[in-house]
């Protein structure tokens, strides 16, 4: 099998990473360095309300995004999400994971 064929959709895809929901990205950085021995790779906000962090782990990036201060996972949610950076349409993109049942959220501009 061949890489985009291993890729499935996400074939165009230029960085993934699995995101972790967590209470507190400052204390989860100092958590993280201090336990696991890791220095993230970035550390900052995609706005007011979502800090975040990111790690490399085995060539995959880990990103911690905290939970908004009234927030409170549920307990069907897991708390973590797929996300992936695309050099595609990303309507066609969120329209062909609609159609396999993935729940989706709206799309987000990255932040300059």
């Amino acid at each position: 099998m061949d890489q985009a064929t291993a890729a499935g959709i996400f074939d165009k895809a230029t960085m993934a990473a699995t995101v972790l929901r967590v209470r507190n990205v400052e204390k989860s950085v100092e958590w993280y360095r201090d336990k696991l021995g890791l220095e993230p790779i970035h550390v900052g906000d995609d706005g007011p309300e979502h800090p975040i962090a990111s790690f490399v782990i085995a060539g995959a990036v880990i990103a911690l995004w905290q939970l908004a201060t009234d927030e409170i996972p549920v307990a069907e949610d897991t708390g973590s999400y797929v996300v992936a950076v695309m050099n595609t349409d990303l309507e066609q993109l969120r329209q062909r994971l609609i159609e396999r049942d993935v729940e989706v959220g709206d799309i987000r501009p990255h932040r300059e």
